[in-house]
C-alpha cells in the first residue's frame, strides 16, 4: 500500500551517467500532463532545464531558458524533432537528455501521466475490484481512488507519508477518519484518529510524533482543501456503492451487524461503540 511517490511540485532530477554528485550535470524536468477528459492524447509534455550538481547535494541551475518537448507515453521517448524556437542550444540540451533518461524515469513519467488522467475521473471508484476491499473496516482512499496523489507532511527535517482510511458504511454518522503515519522507508510511526470537522487528532496510537506530523499536515490550507475534497468523495461513494454492488454489500453489512453487539467496537474501524456509529 505504501507508495514513496508524492505530487509536491518538485521537478524530476536526471543526471548524467546516473550519479549526483558535486561538478555533475544533468536536468530538471517538470513533467505537465493534459486535463481534459475528452482529449484522447497519449503524451506530455516536459519542460527541460540544464542544471549542475553542487556540494551536499544542492542543485544549481545553469544558464538558458526551460525547453519544452512533447514525450510519448507508448513509445517512451522524447518525440521532437532537432533544434527548437530559436534557441539554438535546444537540439544539443535535447540529445544529452535522451541520453540521460533511464527506464526507472521513463516509469515515473508514466505513471505521473496515468495518475493526472485518472483523477479527471470522478467515478473511478466504479473500476476497481470490490470482491479484494474488506467493507467491515475502514477503507484506504487508495483503495477506491488509486490515481489520487499521495499525502504527506514535513516534521523535524523529515518528510513523512499519511495513508487515511474513511468509513464506507452508507449513513454513517461517525464523522471521523484513520490515518497511519509512515517514515521514509514505509513503516508505521503510528495511527491516529481524526474528527473530519476541524480536522483535530481525537486519539494516538503509537508514537505521539505521529498526532504532530498529522497536525502539520491539517496545517496547510492546500492540505486541507484535499482532505475535505476525500472526505466529500467517500461520501458520495458510500452513499452509491449499495446500488453500484447490489444486494452483496448489504448481506455483508448485515452479516457483520448480526456479529457484533451494540457495546462492542464497531466493525468499521471508527473506534466508537457500535450502537453509537453504524448500528444507530
Amino acid at each position: 500500500m505504501f507508495r514513496k511517490y508524492v505530487d509536491d511540485g518538485a521537478p524530476l532530477l536526471v543526471w548524467d551517467g546516473g550519479e549526483e554528485g558535486a561538478g555533475s550535470e544533468g536536468f530538471t524536468i517538470d513533467p505537465a500532463v493534459c486535463i481534459s477528459p475528452t482529449c484522447p492524447c497519449r503524451e506530455m509534455q516536459l519542460g527541460v532545464r540544464r542544471i549542475a550538481g553542487g556540494a551536499a547535494g544542492t542543485v544549481v541551475e545553469g544558464a538558458g531558458p526551460t525547453v519544452w518537448v512533447p514525450f510519448d507515453i507508448d513509445k517512451g521517448e522524447i518525440v521532437v524533432p532537432e533544434g527548437a524556437k530559436g534557441d539554438e542550444t535546444a537540439g544539443p540540451r535535447i540529445d544529452a537528455l535522451r541520453a540521460a533518461l533511464k527506464p526507472v524515469h521513463v516509469g515515473h513519467l508514466r505513471e505521473r501521466w496515468r495518475r493526472v488522467k485518472g483523477q479527471q475521473r470522478p467515478d473511478e471508484w466504479r473500476d476497481q475490484d470490490w470482491s479484494k476491499i474488506d467493507l467491515e473496516v475502514m477503507v484506504p482512499y487508495f483503495d477506491v481512488f488509486p490515481s489520487a496523489w499521495d499525502l504527506s507532511a514535513e516534521h523535524g527535517g523529515r518528510r513523512f507519508w499519511v495513508m487515511d482510511y474513511w468509513c464506507l458504511v452508507p449513513g454513517c454518522g461517525c464523522n471521523e477518519l484513520r490515518a497511519d503515519v509512515m517514515g521514509e522507508r514505509g513503516g508505521s510511526v503510528g495511527f491516529v484518529r481524526v474528527e473530519a470537522e476541524g480536522w483535530k487528532v481525537v486519539e494516538v496510537e503509537g508514537d505521539r510524533v505521529a498526532g504532530e506530523i498529522w497536525e502539520a499536515l491539517a496545517a496547510d490550507a492546500h492540505d486541507r482543501r484535499m482532505l475535505e475534497k476525500r472526505r466529500l468523495s467517500m461520501l458520495r461513494v458510500a452513499r452509491e456503492l449499495p446500488a453500484f454492488l447490489g444486494s452483496s454489500v448489504a448481506s455483508r453489512r448485515r452479516g457483520a451487524a448480526g456479529a457484533v453487539g451494540r457495546n462492542e467496537p464497531c466493525p468499521c474501524g471508527s473506534g466508537k461503540k457500535f450502537k453509537r456509529c453504524c448500528g444507530e
